[in-house]
């Protein structure tokens, strides 16, 4: 268990620090191309995307995640996770061109047309992945995922706004995601160098664990991918457009970023997940870590999104403002369950992710299509928070199910981030109320971020003492932080 603990936060290093360049990179990306193009061109993009995105779940094989639950894997293992890879994006790829025609239709624009046939091009690259990729997950060392999607994320971002800033068009979106696809697929084998060959072997023994877990993932994308559908139908591309880019800025701060943090918990939890007593302690530290880090990013992204959208993207995105406020503040709330998918993969309950993700889907989608037919953008961002409350809720419940959790002993887990929470909120949130507007929304921005970063970090750090100093995600921080910096060990007592 030590040993599992080390490797955990040897690799919780390199993701968090990763992960933070690429959001950062990520967030300086999108507000450039909010510049660069219009909302509307986010939206004909994402309606395309979203396509891509359902059609694909929908023939999920989840082989990779298979070749981590095995215990012993075979070279033949991987090779008929290649092929099976490899055969299935050229069906998709084929299945999206079948359907470039009918898409674009529908929605009444030809600019579908070449933008499908765009995507199906890259399903195609998409299958070249190298499936060797997963003994690094099996040896539980996580800093080459973590390179290739930095660098992956970089490189797109990079294509993405020089042809923005060339073009003006919407093709530099599809630009990125070509560039970050290849980027990946071609650094995956110079990490793991690898010569594929065509295998169908032990596919039963594969598919055994990874059909509901396929499923389940096809659910979930219906689920979460049904949006820009919705709202480009109802309320038209541009309101689409505002809708994507209030929702991915939303997202960076939490849902993106803790992201390769959950990918992380499915191999650790697996080695503990024949020892109840050590699964439950495992999964209480990691899920109250994901959300101390979680709460303080998304709550703050919420506080501060009016003077920072108004600065960096000007009235145009004035729409977007109150998708980012709600979404920012849901997703951090998620975070109390969002450990449920790693812990259900770990003990093989994977059919339970997929009944799970069917309940959610018929709680959602109805609230999403009242939301946005009564209220357009706001009434469907509204849907989506009471649907995201319902789903934690449910998650909780499953997670007590599963490890005999109380659903008050995981809020009490996290009871001191939330105290922190609300104190930020509370003081924060009071200064930003009262700053003079002579100081300009650059200054407000950087002296409320301070002042919660301040209130945020002083009363967790303060409750935390007040009780003792228990274990908990302030050590776990604390532990990855003297990992990252040895110094700090003996100047925070760190054991």
């Amino acid at each position: 268990m030590a040993d599992v603990r080390s490797k955990l936060a040897t690799g919780a290093v390199w993701v968090i620090g990763a992960r933070l360049l690429s959001n950062f990179a990520a967030f300086i990306g999108m507000l450039l191309l909010a510049r660069l193009l219009l909302p509307e061109d986010f939206g004909v993009v994402a309606i395309a995307l979203t396509v891509t995105a359902i059609i694909s779940s929908l023939t999920e094989i989840s082989v990779g995640t298979a070749l981590v639950h095995l215990r012993e894997v075979e070279e033949d293992h991987f090779h008929s996770a290649w092929t099976l890879g490899m055969a299935r994006s050229l069906a998709l790829s084929a299945v999206l061109a079948g359907l470039a025609w009918p898409i674009a239709w529908a929605y009444g624009d030809m600019r579908l047309l070449p933008l499908m046939l765009a995507m199906a091009g890259i399903t195609v690259i998409s299958g070249l992945a190298n499936p060797r990729l997963a003994i690094f997950a099996r040896q539980l060392s996580f800093w080459q995922d973590a390179m290739l999607n930095l660098g992956g994320r970089v490189s797109g971002l990079l294509v993405s706004v020089l042809i923005a800033w060339l073009l003006r068009s919407y093709w530099a979106i599809v630009a990125g995601q070509a560039a970050t696809v290849a980027f990946t697929i071609i650094m995956g084998y110079v990490l793991m160098p690898y010569r594929p060959r065509i295998r169908f072997y032990d596919l039963r023994r594969m598919f055994a664990f990874s059909a509901w877990l396929s499923l389940q993932q096809a659910i979930n994308t219906l689920n979460w991918r049904s949006d820009p559908l919705l709202i480009s139908f109802f309320a038209g591309p541009t309101a689409l457009g505002h809708y994507t880019v209030g929702d991915n800025l939303a997202s960076l701060p939490t849902r993106e970023a803790l992201a390769p943090l959950s990918g992380m918990l499915f191999p650790g939890l697996a080695r503990v997940a024949d020892d109840p007593v050590a699964l439950r302690k495992a999964y209480l530290r990691a899920q109250s870590l994901l959300s101390m880090i979680a709460f303080p990013m998304g709550f703050g992204l919420a506080l501060v999104a009016e003077p920072v959208m108004m600065l960096a993207l000007g009235e145009r995105w004035a729409p977007a403002v109150p998708v980012v406020q709600i979404l920012a503040g849901i997703f951090a709330v998620q975070t109390l369950s969002s450990a449920l998918q790693p812990l259900a993969m770990a003990t093989g309950q994977t059919r339970l992710l997929f009944l799970r993700d069917c309940v959610n889907f018929v709680i959602r989608v109805p609230l999403m299509v009242a939301g946005v037919m009564l209220g357009g953008l706001i009434g469907a961002v509204i849907g989506r928070c009471f649907s995201g409350l319902i789903s934690t809720a449910i998650g909780i419940g499953l997670v007590n199910r599963l490890l005999g959790i109380t659903p008050l002993d995981q809020l009490r887990a996290n009871a001191r981030t939330i105290l922190a929470t609300l104190v930020m909120i509370g003081g924060a949130g009071s200064w930003l109320m009262a700053a003079p507007e002579a100081l300009g929304n650059g200054w407000t921005v950087l002296v409320t971020v301070l002042m919660g970063a301040a209130l945020y970090i002083g009363t967790l750090l303060a409750a935390w003492q007040a009780m003792g100093r228990p274990r908990g995600p302030e050590l776990d921080f604390l532990q990855i932080a003297a990992r990252a910096c040895p110094p700090l060990r003996s100047l925070l007592a760190v054991p």
